[in-house]
């Protein structure tokens, strides 16, 4: 994705825990620095969704 994107972070209830745009480029990593900061999500299984330009990007984490 190169534009202006935004994202949600959903658990598996369907319940929306966070959602912004995002002007840059994504980074999803565990070490410090990282463009999504889910610490203070509780334990669970996740899904994050991208949205850029009509297309979507879905991927599952489990945040332990």
């Amino acid at each position: 994705f190169q534009e202006e994107m935004t994202y949600q972070i959903v658990d598996v209830l369907g319940k929306v825990h966070s959602t912004a745009r995002l002007s840059q480029p994504v980074i999803l990593s565990s070490a410090k620095g990282s463009i999504l900061d889910i610490q203070s999500l509780p334990s669970g299984i996740y899904i994050l969704e991208l949205k850029s330009s009509g297309k979507t990007l879905t991927s599952k984490f489990i945040k332990e």
